[in-house]
C-alpha cells in the first residue's frame, strides 16, 4: 500500500509530492455500509488512512506523465543505479541531486526509503521501518547495526557496498536497497519485506498499451495455482459483457495461440494473426473472437483484432487491473482514459472504490484527460490531483483537498473548467 511518494529534481519537477492520505479529517458518516470505498486503512500502528484512488489531471505538458515516470525512475534506479537514470531539471541547474522518498506499507510495517544521487554518485540512501532506522549510507558514513546479524556482520555489509554497488573506486553508483533485495533478501526479514513491495507489490506502466495476452497473463499469474489462462480470460470477458461494447460473449482457444514479442496472441508458427487467401481476402484465425448479432438475432464471429482500439484496449487494461484487485497491488498507468469511451473508462476506475471488487486494499494512480469522471461522484476531494508547471517551482501536484472550501458535493468539473484549480490550458488558434 502506497502512503506517499515525493521526487526533487527529475525531468520538469523541482519538487512534487504524490500524498495518498485521506485528507478529509474524519470519516464519512455510514462508510462501513456505503458500497464505495472512501479509504483504505493500513495495518501499521496507527492504522494510517489512505486513497484507494489518485487521478491527476492538469494541461498537457504540464507534468503529469513525468510524475508516472519518476515512480518508473526510482525502480529504474533500484535495479540499475545512477547510470541512465539520472535525468535532471534541466531549466533549475542550481538543482545537483535527483531524490525521491517513498513511504509504503507491508505486511502490517511502515517502510520509508529515500535516495539521492547525481550522474556520478549516490550521495545518501536509507530506509526505515516504523521509527527505527534500518540503514543509512552518507557517502563514508554508514550505519548498518540493526541490519548485522552473526553471519553478516557490519564489515561484510560494509564490503558489499564496496564491491558490488561501487564503480570499483569506492563511489557507490548502485542501490545498497536494491542489492541487497535482489541478492540477500534472506539477510533481513523486515527489509525482504520492504523490497517485496518494489518487486510485487507496484506496478508502473508509463504508456497505455496492453495488449490482450498481458492482460489474460497477468490475471493468470495473480490467481491460484490450479487456475489456467481460460479461467482468467472467462472473468475478463464477463467484464466486458457489462461495458456494453456491443459483444454478447467472446471465446478463447488457448491451444491455438502463442504470444509476440508484444504479447499479442497469434496463431502458432504464423507471423501474424492473419492470412490472405487467393483472392486477397482477409481469413482470421479463430483463437480469440468476440461474438455479436447481427440484425436479425444471429451470431456472428469476429476475430477480436476486428474489434475497435477502445475494446482492445478495455480487454488488456481489465486484465491488469483484475490482477492488481486479485493480489492488493497498487498499479499505476499513464493515459488510463486513452481510447476508452467517458462511461467506460468511469466504470474501470469505479471497481477500485467498489467493496466487491476491492477486497485487499489495491490502488490505483492514474493521469487522465477525460473530465467526465470529476462529475461521476466517483472520486472524493482527497482523490483529484491538479498538475500545473512554472517555471520557477516546476511541476506542482495539489489535491483537491487543499483548496479552501472544496466539498465532495462540487462540481469538480465545472470548477476545473473555470479555473478554480488551475491546472487547465488557455488555447487560442
Amino acid at each position: 500500500m502506497l502512503i506517499s511518494f515525493r521526487v526533487k529534481n527529475f525531468r520538469s519537477i523541482v519538487d512534487a509530492t504524490m500524498d495518498m492520505s485521506y485528507a478529509e479529517g474524519k470519516a464519512p458518516n455510514g462508510y462501513k455500509e456505503m458500497e464505495t470505498i472512501p479509504f483504505l486503512e493500513a495495518g501499521t500502528p496507527k492504522r494510517e488512512r489512505v486513497v484507494p484512488c489518485l487521478a491527476l489531471y492538469g494541461p498537457n505538458a504540464g507534468g503529469k506523465t513525468n510524475l508516472i515516470r519518476a515512480m518508473h525512475g526510482l525502480g529504474d534506479f533500484l535495479l540499475n543505479g545512477v547510470q541512465r537514470t539520472f535525468l535532471k531539471n534541466r531549466l533549475h541547474p542550481e538543482l545537483k541531486n535527483t531524490c525521491f522518498d517513498i513511504c509504503f506499507e507491508v505486511e502490517n510495517n511502515k517502510y520509508q526509503y529515500t535516495v539521492c544521487y547525481s550522474n556520478l554518485a549516490v550521495e545518501e540512501e536509507s530506509l526505515r521501518v516504523g521509527n527505527d532506522l534500518l540503514f543509512s549510507i552518507k557517502k563514508a558514513e554508514v550505519d548498518f547495526k540493526r541490519l548485522a546479524t552473526d553471519f553478516y556482520s557490519e564489515d561484510k555489509l560494509k564490503d558489499i557496498l564496496k564491491v558490488e554497488c561501487s564503480d570499483g573506486v569506492g563511489t557507490q553508483v548502485r542501490s545498497f536497497f536494491g542489492k541487497l533485495g535482489r541478492n540477500y533478501a534472506g539477510l533481513n526479514k523486515k527489509l525482504a519485506s520492504a523490497w517485496l513491495f518494489f518487486e510485487d507489490y507496484l506496478e508502473i506502466y508509463p504508456s497505455n498499451e496492453f495488449p490482450t495476452g498481458l492482460g489474460i497473463d497477468a490475471l493468470a499469474a495473480a490467481l491460484n495455482a490450479e487456475e489456467t489462462p481460460q479461467v482468467a480470460f472467462d472473468k475478463i470477458e464477463k467484464v466486458i459483457k457489462t461495458l456494453d461494447l456491443g459483444i454478447k460473449r467472446m471465446t478463447f482457444d488457448r491451444k491455438k495461440a502463442e504470444k509476440d514479442e508484444l504479447g499479442r496472441y497469434r496463431v502458432k508458427g504464423l507471423p501474424t494473426s492473419h492470412r490472405i487467401d487467393r483472392k486477397g481476402e482477409v481469413k482470421f484465425f479463430e483463437y480469440l473472437n468476440s461474438v455479436h448479432e447481427d440484425a436479425e438475432g444471429n451470431e456472428v464471429i469476429f476475430n477480436f483484432a476486428e474489434e475497435s482500439d477502445g475494446t482492445q484496449a478495455a480487454f488488456g487494461i481489465i486484465g491488469i487491473l483484475l490482477s492488481a484487485l486479485e493480489q492488493g497491488k497498487v498499479v499505476v498507468i499513464d493515459e488510463l482514459d486513452r481510447s476508452l469511451h467517458s462511461l467506460v473508462f468511469r466504470e474501470i476506475v469505479r471497481i477500485f472504490k467498489d467493496k466487491r471488487y476491492n477486497k485487499k486494499n489495491a490502488q490505483l494512480i492514474f493521469t487522465a484527460h477525460n473530465l467526465d469522471l470529476l462529475d461521476s461522484e466517483i472520486l472524493r476531494v482527497s482523490e483529484i490531483g491538479i498538475v500545473e508547471k512554472t517555471i520557477k517551482h516546476g511541476t506542482v501536484l495539489r489535491r483537491l483537498s487543499d483548496f479552501d472550501g472544496v466539498r465532495n458535493v462540487t462540481n469538480f468539473r465545472h470548477q476545473y473548467l473555470n479555473g478554480s484549480f488551475s491546472g487547465i490550458p488557455f488555447p487560442y488558434i
